[in-house]
């Protein structure tokens, strides 16, 4: 099943940055797509990491994700959620990082967007695709093998390592948010 979910957290998304994104999500009509606009603090929780702002697609892989949304559109959101997370605003209300998630033969793999580890966000998002059949690929194989040092798990957070130019595990999680 194509889904499309969109989490935004209220308190630290302005008022015109989540209409923007509403807007933006609205002209994506190919899947159906949910918007959520909530704390999403209290989404995460405990139980695993606060999501601030996070794309899940549902049975799609990264790039037929990014190819449905179009040139256009994928161009669009990219500039927008890049302007979002460079924007100053007092720490306590800056979007330090926002997800991209898939989610695949149920394991969920979110791309960590993060200013802080990379000089240009714009290149980490491009190289999810491009990095992503390999990312499958090999968590199906862990999944599989059962590594008793992971245990087990239902989604992979990834980084983007500049140095090697490519997606690179952070941590497995036993939950989903």
């Amino acid at each position: 099943m194509k889904k499309l979910e969109i989490i935004l957290d209220e308190y630290l998304l302005e008022k015109n940055e989540q209409e923007d994104l509403i807007k933006l999500f609205k002209n994506f009509n190919k899947i159906k797509s949910d918007i959520i606009v909530g704390d999403t603090h209290a989404k995460g929780g405990i139980t695993w990491f606060p999501t601030d702002l996070i794309i899940v697609a549902f049975g799609m892989t990264a790039s037929g994700f990014f190819a449905a949304l179009g040139e256009d559109l994928y161009k669009k959101l990219k500039d927008k959620l890049i302007k979002i997370i460079k924007k100053e605003k007092p720490h306590n209300k800056k979007i330090e990082q926002f997800y991209f998630a898939f989610e695949i033969d149920n394991i969920r793999f979110y791309f960590e967007i993060y200013d802080f580890f990379s000089n240009n966000i714009g290149d980490q998002i491009d190289r999810i695709a491009v990095d992503f059949p390999n990312i499958v690929k090999e968590a199906k194989i862990i999944k599989k093998i059962g590594l008793r040092t992971i245990g087990e798990f239902e989604s992979i957070t990834y980084r983007f390592d500049e140095d090697c130019n490519h997606w690179v595990v952070a941590h497995f999680n036993k939950y989903k948010s």
